[in-house]
Formats: structure tokens, C-alpha cells, sequence
């Protein structure tokens, strides 16, 4: 590399060219460096940063990563990241090489952040701690996924600090009381406080009611909202799909908490007020992810959908999540969704939906997954209702063949007699299929979706004391 005098002022100059990100040759020029080191440093790590080389400097890589995550940010987001990586990250790693950070070295660097105090004097919280931590983290996420860096070291070093619940002010009842007490001269608010207080909703939520969710004969209110959208235009959505006709079986939530914080209560509370309940739609999934950072990774995607997974299995329940896709084309039609392949990789299925353009009445669903056979939906909107039609398949469904063993285990269970009770043996002995106990047992473990689905009888089979007890229960409600 070389460095060249300048002989007006005595100072150093880099003179070069490289290739741009286009595939043209470029001139770079850089003066005003005192010595000929600095220049050819200056240059080196210039060329790193074009190569996208992870033994550039970390001061080199978070110049990189300004330029990639900015654009995609608020203002006032990336200033809050930026004031912690200058002031708490760049201090410690600038001159070290990217690739050469270590977990021992981000422990260290813990060590040291630990010790910091504000102004005031007081320490950092917890929450701050953990702030500055995650920061770090996301920087390491970054160059490992556009960059080739192979280990996040701030991962593997562990957490600092920690998310602290804070103290929630409430009032108690009798405080509630004196106050609303004194809110009787004031109608709407009278009753708008109590709506809040006694239904235990949130502001919005309130102000999402219409007279028609109040039923003032059953004594009931109606919340129905949704994540992306206001009351009024789902009310217009509504009735310009079918009508004036309302359901009593359709609810919808405009408010939720995140995964892991807040939504996996509110789900198990509706599953509670609603055993009947068959889906669940989740609109969008950004809406409740976690937001640990710009880039997600493959592990934080697929703990996302098997944390949904494991509630709707629970249950016996279908989550269907909707998620948005990338505006570039690709090779495999789902590598347009957004993400990393872990969304795909714990679903049970994925569909994607395309149209040619935002205005065709027509749309194709590609539909994959584990235990489920790939074919294309070919749909037709209705300009009128703004319904999909089904208008054919490709590659239709296989259709088993039925099964004698799970038909002799059927009748066992009629809808006048619905529940039989027994040993793996006595079953084996009742349904005269030819099979030994474990053997029989082993393939109900297997087929007990199918029994259910088809044959309408649930399959339990529980370890007690005395031994192994099967349950088949007759289930007119999967029909």
C-alpha cells in the first residue's frame, strides 16, 4: 500500500483505486494524515470495509453497521443506539479486530460497564445494563448474518443486568370507590371509568366500543378489535363481506402483548373464556415479536413460531400467523418471507399468497409442511364481497384408504355408549385385529390425529399405579 508526502504541508495522502458495490472502478483520495503509518492503516481498513472483510476493525464494522440499520430506523431510535455505542462499546473494542473478539473479552468488558455510575453518582440499573449488553449483541448479530462472522461473543459470554418488573401503581377498591364517587356529576366519565375499572380494558380499547357490543339483555359487552386495524374499518370490512349478518363466534383484539411478554397469558385467558374456540388469527406477527435487535436470528425466529406452536398443540388448536414477505424476487418462492428460514422450520405448514400485481383479482397459495402433501391453490377474488373463491387445486390431496384398525377401535365408543376404559391388553383383546397390546398401543400413539379427525374418538393412554390405562372417548363436537 502505498502513502504518499505532500510536500505543502508535510502531511500524508492515500491515493487508490478499488471496485464499488456497482462492479466499477472507483478513485479513492484521503489527506491530512501525519504519519505515512496512519495513512496506509486508513487505507487498509477502507478496502476491508469494501471487501466486507471481518478482520477490519470493530470501530470500521459499527461504521458498516450505522450505514446498513440507519436507514431502516426512527431518528430518535438510532440516536438512543448510537449514544451506547459511543459512549459505552466503541471505548473498548474500536481498535480491536472484529473477528478476534472473544467471550472472555466481552466479560471483561461487563466487568468494567459494571462499574460505571451516572452523574448522580448511582449505578446503572439493570435494565440499562441489559440495554448496553443487547446493543453489543446486535452488532455481533449483524456481522454474522450479512458479514460471515461466525459466533456472536456477546451471546456466548451471557447477559448483563437484567429486565426488572417495575412497581405498578393500581388503585386498591376502596380508592377506586372515592374516586368514582365523585365522578357521579360527570356522566361519560362516570361510566367510562367505570368500563376501564370493573372489565379491567386499556384506553384504546374503550375507545374502540360501538353500541353494538353492548347486549344490555344478556348483560354482556363485546370487545372486538385487531392488531393493524381500528374498529371502524374492520366494521367495514365486515359488512361488505357478509352483510348485516353478525356472529357471536368471531372476536377480534386490536390489543396484545409480545411473545414472552405478556401475549402467551392473554391467549390461555381467551382459550379459558372460550373452550370452543378452533383459531386463532395472529395479524401480524410483528406486531408481537420480541424486537431484540434489526436482524433476527434463526434461533429467536424459531422460538417465536414454537412458542405459538407449543400453545396451539396444547390446546388442539390451529395459530395461523400472518407475516409479511420481501419485495425482491427469489429462486424458492419462500425465501420472499421475511426472516429467517426458522419461521418455516418449527411450523407444522406454511402457505404463501402472490398476485402478479397489487390490483389482480386472481392469486395463487403455495401450501408446505411436515405431514402434508405441497400443492397450489388457484384463487378468484369477488370485487363486490372481497372474498377468495377456490377455483382449483394442483396436485390434490391423497386421500387414505381406510383403516380397519382404527374403524374396529371406533366401535368401541358409539355416541350411546362414549366412553370405554381399559388396559392395552383388553383393548387388544376387544377389537380382535390381530395385533399385541404394545404393538396396538404404539400405532394409536400414531394414528390418534387420524382417530380423532375421521373417526371422531379421542385416544388417551396414561401411566397410573396398578399399570397402563387407554381411554377412548366418543367426540361429537370434532364432526
Amino acid at each position: 500500500m502505498a502513502a504518499f508526502k505532500d510536500k505543502k504541508n508535510g502531511s500524508w495522502y492515500v491515493q487508490f483505486r478499488y471496485t464499488d458495490w456497482r462492479g466499477e472502478r472507483q478513485q479513492k483520495l484521503k489527506r491530512g494524515f501525519a504519519t505515512k503509518k496512519e495513512a496506509q492503516a486508513w487505507e487498509r481498513e477502507f478496502l476491508m470495509q469494501k471487501q466486507a472483510d471481518i478482520n477490519m476493525s470493530f470501530e470500521s464494522f459499527v461504521a458498516l453497521y450505522e450505514k446498513d440499520v440507519k436507514p431502516k430506523l426512527k431518528l430518535n431510535t438510532w440516536l438512543s443506539k448510537e449514544h451506547i455505542i459511543r459512549t459505552k462499546i466503541l471505548p473498548y473494542f474500536k481498535k480491536r479486530k472484529l473477528s478476534e473478539i472473544t467471550a472472555r473479552d466481552v466479560i471483561d468488558w461487563q466487568n468494567e460497564i459494571r462499574q460505571h455510575t451516572k452523574s448522580s453518582g448511582e449505578s446503572y440499573s439493570p435494565d440499562y445494563l441489559k440495554n448496553v449488553h443487547t446493543q453489543l449483541s446486535c452488532i455481533f448479530n449483524h456481522a454474522i448474518k450479512y458479514y460471515g462472522l461466525q459466533i456472536n461473543p456477546a451471546a456466548k459470554a451471557g447477559n448483563m443486568g437484567s429486565e426488572q418488573s417495575k412497581e405498578m401503581l393500581f388503585w386498591t377498591k376502596e380508592e377506586y370507590l372515592k374516586f368514582i364517587d365523585a365522578m357521579m356529576a360527570k356522566p361519560m366519565l362516570y361510566y367510562a371509568f367505570e368500563i376501564l375499572y370493573w372489565c379491567g380494558i386499556r384506553e384504546g380499547e374503550l375507545l374502540a366500543l360501538t353500541p353494538a357490543d353492548f347486549d344490555f339483555e344478556k348483560k354482556t359487552l363485546r370487545i372486538n378489535l385487531a392488531l393493524e386495524d381500528d374498529f371502524q374499518r374492520i366494521q367495514s370490512r365486515m359488512f361488505m363481506m357478509y352483510g348485516v349478518n353478525d356472529t357471536d363466534r368471531l372476536h377480534f383484539a386490536t390489543v396484545a402483548g409480545k411473545i414472552g411478554n405478556g401475549l402467551d397469558e392473554q391467549l390461555e385467558n381467551f382459550v379459558c373464556e372460550h373452550p370452543d374456540t378452533k383459531l386463532i388469527i395472529i395479524d401480524t406477527m410483528q406486531k408481537i415479536r420480541e424486537v431484540g435487535g434489526e436482524a433476527y436470528s434463526y434461533a429467536s425466529d424459531y422460538e417465536i413460531i414454537g412458542k405459538l406452536k407449543q400453545f396451539a398443540d396444547k390446546h388442539c388448536i390451529c395459530v395461523l400467523t400472518v407475516h409479511h414477505t420481501r419485495k425482491q424476487p427469489a429462486g424458492d418462492s419462500f425465501e420472499m418471507i421475511s426472516g429467517t428460514t426458522g419461521l418455516l422450520g418449527c411450523a407444522d405448514g406454511s402457505l404463501l399468497m402472490q398476485k402478479k400485481k397489487r390490483t389482480a383479482l386472481e392469486a395463487t397459495i403455495d401450501v408446505v409442511g411436515r405431514d402434508q402433501q405441497d400443492q397450489i391453490l388457484y384463487l378468484k377474488k369477488d370485487a363486490d364481497t372481497q372474498i377468495w373463491n377456490l377455483e382449483k387445486v394442483e396436485n390434490e390431496l391423497h386421500k387414505e384408504p381406510p383403516d380397519h384398525i382404527l374403524e374396529s377401535v371406533s366401535r368401541l365408543v358409539p355416541a350411546e355408549q362414549p366412553v370405554w376404559t381399559g388396559s392395552p391388553s383388553a383393548l387388544a383383546d376387544a377389537v380382535h385385529v390381530g395385533m399385541a397390546a404394545n404393538a396396538l398401543s404404539k400405532y394409536l400413539n400414531v394414528k390418534s390425529g387420524r382417530l380423532l379427525d375421521e373417526y371422531h374418538v379421542r385416544y388417551e393412554n396414561k401411566a397410573r399405579h396398578e399399570g397402563r390405562c387407554i381411554t377412548l372417548t366418543y367426540d361429537a363436537e370434532s364432526k
